[in-house]
């Protein structure tokens, strides 16, 4: 019975039931990570990463991931991760991947087939191969299926930029979430025309929360009850914008920011119970 007793012990996450959502709390940029329950699987949506407008030369200073990233993915006790989405080419999404490979072994990579046009990518993607040789970077556009996920944009090839990013839909715990980047209006009713059935619960917030994202169309067909809004406390961007957030209020929607609330946490179980957790509460 002590034998048997230690084996559980130390095989304890084959029990774990729940899974969880984890809007990482990066400063003013992107990073969320998701375990499957019983520890299935694993994903990171962005890296988070800090733009750095004095440099022109690819930089990644792993200063900026030991503040953030890399002490929640210890934490969490994080070996090695199935899928890493970088969502589109920008820094504060993709800037943290360079330490994250120094730590923790990625399987693959996928990003939007557009954003290998950039210089900042393709070096990126060079950088990562001599970190971890055999990572497959793995291209992608157009609707299909990867995990839990559905692949809803691009739908064509375009160049890294913002109105390229990946959005990905997925079901965890009965609930319906939309991961949108740095999605923009004009990419936004795109994406709405191309599904005009499309509904979710869990909208995170494009762009965290420019003036620019998460139109009133946008909540109109949605019809979000959650928006979740990573940014920086006190961010130069002046992010959510207070156009964005009169709007969410106006349909009623439950605003979470990882600024005022730090990380955001959803948990859910193999039988469709949910819960929220947030670190600390403000406002």
């Amino acid at each position: 019975f002590i034998i048997i007793f230690i084996i559980l012990i130390l095989q304890k996450n084959l029990f774990n039931f729940e899974g969880s959502i984890n809007f990482i709390d990066v400063g003013q940029g992107d990073s969320i990570y998701i375990e499957m329950p019983f520890s299935k699987t694993n994903y990171l949506i962005d890296t988070g990463g800090k733009i750095n407008y004095q440099k022109t030369n690819i930089n990644y200073d792993k200063k900026e991931a030991n503040k953030h990233l890399l002490p929640f993915l210890k934490y969490k006790g994080v070996r090695e991760i199935k899928i890493v989405f970088l969502t589109h080419a920008d820094k504060d999404h993709i800037g943290n991947l360079i330490p994250l490979l120094d730590e923790i072994k990625v399987q693959n990579i996928v990003y939007p087939i557009g954003a290998i046009k950039k210089k900042e990518f393709y070096e990126l993607k060079k950088m990562a191969l001599k970190k971890q040789k055999k990572i497959k970077f793995i291209p992608v556009k157009g609707n299909k299926k990867i995990g839990p996920f559905s692949l809803l944009w691009p739908l064509s090839e375009g160049t890294g930029n913002n109105q390229d990013s990946i959005v990905l839909q997925a079901n965890f715990g009965g609930n319906n979430f939309l991961f949108t980047g740095d999605l923009e209006k004009e990419a936004e009713e795109k994406l709405l025309k191309c599904y005009s059935n499309l509904k979710v619960d869990v909208l995170k917030l494009g762009h965290h929360g420019s003036k620019n994202s998460t139109s009133e169309n946008m909540l109109e067909q949605l019809k979000p009850k959650i928006g979740i809004i990573s940014c920086g406390k006190n961010n130069k961007y002046h992010h959510p914008h207070y156009e964005v957030i009169k709007r969410l209020k106006k349909y009623r929607v439950k605003i979470l920011r990882t600024d005022k609330n730090g990380e955001i946490i959803y948990k859910y179980n193999f039988f469709n119970k949910s819960r929220w957790q947030v670190m600390f509460n403000e406002g």
